[in-house]
């Protein structure tokens, strides 16, 4: 049994290299996907049939870009981020290629989890390329996630974690600005850890050391 089991792992695992896209040609696609952006810097084009782009897709097109050695383009997609962040640290779920944004008139969609997202992205560039060009701008999106920690129990258990939002969505059955997502938290967490980890910052251990307590007892 056991080594009819090896045998069909061994054939799903050359069925899976037949079919693997050319890394080449994976990053080829995003460069073709990149749009400039009027205040600067670039927009990726999430998707092929609407001219959107979502933080998220941008956050990890940074990373790809980054852990591939092209600066120019995790650069640019960063420095156009920069351009849209908020005074507050916040990044809205979503822009159109011209910067402009659905929200906040189809509701105050500033979800945590795509948030931490565009940090772990500045922190990876920052770590592949030793730069600190956008250390500020990452320093801004921290302080806003720290600041949607809130207070919560959990089997009364006192503790702290980022709510999804920090406005309730009309067109969604729940409040966002009353929950807290497990996933949300964890890529948090993340940020906070290797923020603190890479320029040596220990004030950011404090929210990295309450989020675990949430998630730990999640």
């Amino acid at each position: 049994m056991l080594s009819r089991c090896l045998t069909l792992i061994i054939l799903w695992g050359i069925g899976l290299n037949a079919f693997a896209i050319p890394n080449a040609d994976l990053m080829s696609n995003l460069r073709s996907r990149l749009h400039p952006y009027k205040a600067g810097g670039t927009l990726i084009k999430s998707f092929t049939n609407h001219s959107q782009s979502y933080i998220y897709d941008q956050a990890l097109a940074v990373i790809a870009f980054s852990k591939h050695g092209d600066k120019k383009s995790a650069q640019g997609l960063l420095l156009s981020l920069s351009k849209l962040q908020k005074t507050d640290g916040s990044l809205y779920f979503s822009y159109y290629l011209n910067g402009q944004s659905p929200y906040p008139t189809e509701g105050d969609k500033r979800y945590a989890g795509a948030i931490a997202w565009v940090a772990l992205a500045a922190i990876t560039y920052q770590s592949e390329f030793k730069s600190k060009d956008f250390l500020n701008f990452n320093s801004k999106v921290l302080k806003y996630l720290a600041s949607e920690m809130k207070a919560t129990t959990i089997e009364g258990k006192k503790l702290k974690a980022i709510r999804f939002a920090p406005s309730n969505i009309k067109t969604t059955a729940w409040d966002e600005s009353e929950t807290a997502a497990l996933e949300h938290n964890l890529d948090a967490y993340a940020a906070f850890i290797h923020f603190a980890q890479i320029n040596n910052d220990r004030r950011w251990n404090k929210n990295a050391n309450e989020l675990k307590e949430f998630i730990l007892t999640m």
